[in-house]
C-alpha cells in the first residue's frame, strides 16, 4: 500500500496469479504453508524497504522512492518498481541488492560546498549525515537528494 501498488503490481510483486488470492491474504486468509517462492519475495521487498528506511530520514522518500525514475546505472532511468515488475524473483532481488546501504539509491548527484552542506541534510538519515560530516577535509560532498 505505501508503495501505491496496484492489485495487478501486487499480484506480480508476490508471484500470485488471481486477485481473488490476493484479497483472501489481505483478509487474513491465508494457506496453512506459504510456499517458498512467495516468502523469498516478501523477504526481498521487506528488504528493501528496510534499506531506504536506514539510508533516508523522510518516509515520503522511503515510500516514493520505487517509483521514481533513477540514474543509477543498474536502472538506467527506469524506476525500481519497474525493475521489480518484471515479475522474477531475480529482479526483486537485484533491486534489494541495489538498494542495500545506498547502492543504486542515488536519483540525482549534486555537490555542495561546505556552508550548504547543514541545509541540505537535513533530508538525510543520521547514518548518511555522519557520512558526510566525518568527510571535512574536502570542500565539496556528495549527497543523495530526491
Amino acid at each position: 500500500d505505501r508503495w501505491q501498488c496496484s492489485q495487478d503490481e501486487q499480484c506480480t510483486l508476490l508471484g500470485i496469479d488471481s486477485r481473488t488470492t490476493l484479497n483472501k491474504y489481505r483478509h487474513g486468509e491465508y494457506p496453512p504453508n506459504i510456499n517458498r517462492d512467495m516468502l523469498e519475495r516478501m523477504s526481498y521487498i521487506l528488504n528493501i524497504n528496510k534499506n531506504l528506511k536506514i539510508i533516508f530520514a523522510n518516509k515520503e522518500s522511503v515510500d516514493n522512492w520505487v517509483r521514481k525514475p533513477n540514474s543509477h546505472p543498474f536502472f538506467n532511468g527506469s524506476s525500481a518498481m519497474d525493475v521489480m515488475l518484471h515479475g522474477n524473483i531475480a529482479d526483486l532481488y537485484n533491486v534489494a541488492s541495489e538498494s542495500k546501504h545506498g547502492e543504486g539509491v542515488i536519483l540525482e548527484t549534486k555537490r555542495f560546498n561546505i556552508d550548504s552542506v547543514a541545509s541540505a541534510s537535513n533530508t538525510l538519515s543520521p547514518m548518511i549525515k555522519n557520512v558526510v560530516a566525518s568527510n571535512k577535509l574536502n570542500t565539496t560532498y556528495i549527497l543523495l537528494t530526491m
